[in-house]
């Protein structure tokens, strides 16, 4: 017995917003627990923090980010909302570490993280045009030159005041 062509994978299914979820996703979750799990070694390398508990909110907030974008890579399941999500992310967390730097509120050392969130952007805006580039194709929806135009034998139709023969 043949089997009809599977479907064209939706966008989710793509490699590179996988490969950008999963990434950012491991790096936020790292990043958002370490002040929670290792607090002496955080402050040992990025220095002394006036409000602990502010670190603690951000903390959990980026694992949260970050749990959300691992579970969406792991299920090959990347929405559009993940897309926001990890552009959005990553372009605040780098705004947030150049400012800060130039003003000298914050170590030098965040700009490594600025340029990680860099990378990041790039990864979501090359993710982003790929899908864009052949939406048809990667949207999950039949397409329009593989659907057969004709009605199905099995309908009949009839015209007003015409019947169908069934009573």
């Amino acid at each position: 017995m043949l089997t009809p062509p599977a479907a064209s994978p939706p966008p989710a299914r793509r490699k590179l917003p996988i490969f950008a979820a999963l990434a950012q996703g491991f790096f936020c979750l790292v990043l958002g627990l370490w002040p929670i799990l290792g607090f002496q070694s955080f402050l040992s390398v990025t220095g002394q923090k006036p409000d602990h508990w502010l670190l603690a909110l951000a903390g959990l907030l980026l694992a949260g980010i970050g749990a959300s974008m691992l579970i969406s890579a792991i299920r090959r399941d990347i929405a559009f909302e993940v897309f926001v999500l990890g552009l959005f992310t990553a372009l605040s967390l780098a705004a947030t570490d150049v400012i800060f730097v130039i003003e000298r509120g914050i170590p030098v050392l965040y700009l490594l993280d600025a340029v990680a969130e860099s990378l990041f952007v790039t990864l979501w805006i090359f993710a982003i045009r790929d899908l864009r580039r052949n939406p048809r194709r990667d949207s999950g929806l039949p397409d329009p030159v593989a659907c057969d135009p004709a009605p199905s034998a099995a309908i009949i139709t009839s015209g007003p005041g015409e019947t169908d023969g069934k009573g």
